[in-house]
């Protein structure tokens, strides 16, 4: 996929930037969020977020988020908590000219999207929400486990990651669950861990919305779920499913379903795109 490459300020009194890659596509614009502790580069290495197909009907905006990939360092929790991120995926689309976009994100990044459609409801074309994360009356136990991964990353450093990439090696990864871990591993292996450290406290500073308030994003939705992936409960994606009100829940119940994500973002935004 042709892309250019392009940076987003996210605050005017210092030189703080967020990476940015932006298709070819003429369509409408597509911005994408990634998920915690992943990048563009971790996206495109698992080759399971491959929007290459979206051209036709899309403009793919990916960026990193702050803390990660090639982005600016972060080391207050709060910036990286999902309400902010929301902020910079707005700076994102508004510095791409994205005037009416479609936003989307896997895990940190979908609860990143559903923030940024609470922000500016009216300036939404659409959601793709991919495995929505761990919310509401499940969040504190996810909480507690994402506190302990900022202790361990505050004493140890990168060294747990070095020995799981060591183990993990070239070996090709069986199945997407398998290769997006591998991703995540190899890149907490070489970031900064005073980075890992605040993006894990920011993520356990953060919900998503309150699921009536969700309830009042009327842009058209489709979100995707993962049988097998217990770290994004498809409660969380079917309540989110039944509370808004224009709302589709495709649930993958094997490796090949997943696989067919492509191809349901790309029949969505085509739909959405002739709206």
């Amino acid at each position: 996929m042709s892309t250019v490459r392009r940076w987003t300020s996210i605050d005017a009194d210092s030189d703080r930037r967020l990476a940015v890659s932006v298709g070819a596509g003429r369509g409408i614009p597509f911005v994408w969020g990634h998920a915690l502790q992943c990048s563009m580069r971790a996206d495109e290495a698992s080759g399971v977020f491959d929007w290459s197909g979206l051209a036709p009907t899309a403009r793919v905006i990916r960026y990193d988020a702050r803390a990660h990939g090639e982005s600016c360092s972060e080391l207050d929790p709060r910036g990286c908590a999902w309400e902010s991120l929301a902020r910079d995926m707005w700076r994102v689309a508004d510095d791409c000219g994205a005037e009416r976009p479609v936003l989307g994100g896997a895990s940190m990044g979908c609860a990143t999207a559903v923030w940024a459609a609470m922000q500016r409801p009216r300036r939404v074309a659409g959601l793709v929400l991919v495995i929505p994360p761990t919310a509401w009356e499940l969040r504190p136990r996810q909480v507690r486990s994402y506190l302990m991964m900022a202790r361990l990353v505050r004493i140890a450093g990168r060294l747990p990651f070095r020995a799981a990439n060591a183990i993990l090696g070239e070996r090709v990864a069986g199945s997407p669950l398998q290769a997006i871990a591998r991703e995540v591993v190899r890149g907490l292996a070489t970031r900064d861990p005073r980075n890992v450290e605040a993006a894990f406290k920011g993520a356990a500073l953060s919900d998503l919305p309150a699921i009536e308030d969700c309830a009042r994003l009327r842009m058209p939705t489709l979100i995707l779920a993962w049988r097998d992936d217990s770290a994004h409960p498809v409660s969380i994606a079917t309540r989110l499913a039944e509370a808004m009100p224009k709302a589709r829940l495709v649930v993958a119940e094997n490796d090949i379903d997943v696989r067919r994500w492509p191809e349901d973002v790309r029949n969505f935004m085509a739909s959405t795109g002739r709206k």
